[in-house]
């Protein structure tokens, strides 16, 4: 299934006058479009290659390669590629919708649907990721959602011939379900006594919803439903209370019914019994309470939201999402609301109501009106962000949230959850990546690509090893020099690490990225004596500065080496830019919090 896929074509940007390396990649670049125009895609393959072993943080590059990789059905490559494309230029629409493509490929079409979500949150007019995420919904047989995509596309450009015939094919289909599920039962058919024979099966006719095409488009089929699936049957959530638990909940139904009898126009005792028969698993006569303090106070917002909470646990997730519009209709800047919202779209049984994008948006909305200080808020976004793929950040809000109550059984297994995932995806990088190494052993990107995972997941010795043979293969690729520096200043090799950063100095790696790291290390070092802070904030300044102050580590980085110098003011001001650049990233909050001040920290230093 492969469909349009958005070439960047960015040749200006390697264009710096006076430079022959530059006018080299420039060449590379348009061989490798060239190519891809003829069709030639492994040619194209070989040619971006060469691009990013000359400028390896030049994102359009790492995103056309991925497109000539999904164009030869490597899907997995394609991902790679869109991903560290994204990792370099994380506003970059086009690498997010065609990382969807690959995932639609794949099958994986609800991590194809964050990813068009993300898109089309970059740019609003992104006809072509709204037709794919219709195409994906229609995959998961969500029609009404698929539609809706598909008239979006069209608002957008009323001319998109493939997004019309998509959705009259989609429209074809809700019309056929809405007539079988009107069309009378036939009666019971009369006993009898002879054998019964084997039915016939019907044939069943396809629909086909094309995607966006490429100049050769392969469209693959959707299978029209012989019959509508039953719905799902959803139980109401189990309730898990100690006995003292228990009890406690128990005694305050008996003392808030007492009060309710003494006066009958008590709101908020309504409220709270509503709470705690909730919590004991009594969620009928919760939604009576909740319902009663609406009656006595109809712009209540908290009673609205815990209504919704007791729908959200009895599976009733419409009536959920209802409730939660009305309270953020009666109060938008209210954390809770946004919360429930987002939990209901994470957790929620019911595939139609399981929208990794849409608990994504509602969480980040929760957690800034919660100025990111509720534990409860902070678990979900660490579980919407596990949701769509993103394990790194993902991991560092779970351990901000269990920072705040290490013993909250809820926020602990988030945590597991979220670093078996992150096993499981650099496990399964790895083990891709191995595979191209055993069938070309001369391949320094993948070496170095390597060489990157396992310092992600902490094994120092292998890194160094595969970075070493990397640079003993090209030893003119800075990108393995820099890598080795990482690899040794992880692993406490503080001496060899400043020589190798040296090294990819000379080698041509970016004075930025040399600068920050350089940083980073006399901030960090374990050892006394290769701590120097002065030396680490003229450093972070050079970062900075270099990057033009668009660079979040760096940013983050200046604003640690600024607070461990005493300038208060100027590290609240440097982190504050860090967070501003990406509000996801638990670090860069944590570090803002704790120049701050005492009061405002959240916990001890992770990195």
């Amino acid at each position: 299934m492969i469909r349009r896929l958005v070439m960047s074509g960015l040749i200006v940007g390697l264009m710096w006058p006076g430079t022959a390396l530059a006018r080299t990649a420039g060449e590379w670049l348009q061989r490798g479009l060239s190519a891809y125009r003829a069709g030639q895609y492994n040619r194209a393959v070989t040619c971006f290659s060469q691009v990013i072993e000359l400028r390896p943080r030049f994102a359009p590059a790492h995103n056309d390669r991925g497109s000539a990789f999904l164009m030869i059905k490597r899907y997995d490559l394609a991902i790679r590629d869109f991903g560290q494309a994204i990792l370099l230029n994380p506003k970059f629409a086009a690498a997010f919708h065609n990382r969807g493509l690959a995932h639609s490929a794949k099958g994986m079409h609800w991590r194809a649907i964050g990813d068009y979500s993300r898109a089309v949150e970059l740019r609003t007019d992104y006809a072509e990721a709204l037709n794919n995420r219709g195409y994906a919904y229609a995959r998961l047989k969500l029609y009404r959602r698929a539609k809706k995509d598909y008239e979006g596309a069209l608002r957008i450009r009323p001319n998109f011939e493939l997004a019309r015939n998509n959705l009259a094919q989609v429209t074809a289909i809700l019309k056929k379900i809405q007539a079988e599920r009107t069309r009378p039962k036939p009666p019971p058919a009369k006993t009898s006594s002879k054998p019964k024979t084997k039915p016939v099966p019907a044939v069943v006719a396809k629909k086909t919803i094309k995607p966006s095409v490429s100049p050769k488009p392969v469209a693959k089929p959707v299978a029209k439903p012989a019959a509508q699936p039953a719905p799902v049957k959803i139980t109401p959530e189990p309730v898990e209370l100690s006995p003292a638990e228990r009890s406690r909940y128990e005694r305050s139904v008996k003392r808030l019914s007492a009060k309710i009898k003494k006066n009958q126009r008590d709101a908020q005792a309504y409220y709270l019994r509503c709470y705690a028969r909730r919590k004991l698993g009594k969620y009928r006569l919760a939604v009576a309470d909740c319902t009663r303090a609406i009656e006595l106070k109809p712009k209540w917002t908290l009673a609205y939201v815990g209504r919704g909470v007791v729908f959200r646990s009895l599976g009733q997730y419409q009536k959920a999402l209802d409730d939660y519009d009305r309270a953020v209709k009666l109060s938008p800047r209210l954390a809770l609301p946004w919360g429930g919202r987002a939990w209901l779209h994470v957790t929620a049984r019911d595939p139609k109501f399981k929208d990794p994008g849409k608990a994504l948006r509602a969480a980040r909305k929760a957690a800034r009106y919660s100025d990111y200080q509720n534990g409860n808020i902070l678990d979900t976004l660490a579980r919407a962000l596990l949701l769509n793929g993103r394990y790194s950040q993902a991991l560092g809000w779970a351990q901000r949230a269990l920072n705040r109550d290490p013993r909250h059984k809820t926020w602990q297994k988030t945590l597991e959850l979220i670093r078996r995932g992150q096993a499981k995806h650099y496990r399964t990088r790895i083990d891709t990546t191995s595979r191209i190494i055993s069938v070309r052993p001369q391949n320094a990107a993948a070496l170095i690509e390597r060489c990157q995972l396992f310092i992600k997941v902490k094994k120092f010795r292998p890194a160094t090893a595969d970075c070493r043979r990397a640079t003993k293969i090209a030893p003119q690729n800075a990108l393995g020099w820099l890598f080795l520096a990482v690899a040794n200043r992880e692993a406490g090799q503080y001496g060899d690490a400043v020589r190798l950063y040296r090294k990819a100095r000379q080698k041509g790696a970016p004075a930025a990225i040399i600068s920050n790291g350089l940083a980073w290390l006399y901030l960090t070092a374990k050892a006394k004596r290769w701590r120097h802070k002065k030396k680490a904030l003229s450093l972070a300044r050079r970062a900075v500065t270099l990057s033009r102050y668009r660079n979040g580590f760096f940013l983050d980085t200046l604003a640690r080496a600024q607070y461990q110098n005493g300038l208060q003011k100027k590290a609240r001001a440097s982190a504050a830019r860090a967070v501003a650049l990406d509000p996801d990233n638990a670090t860069w909050r944590q570090t803002l919090d704790m120049v701050r001040g005492p009061g405002r920290r959240s916990g001890k230093r992770r990195r």
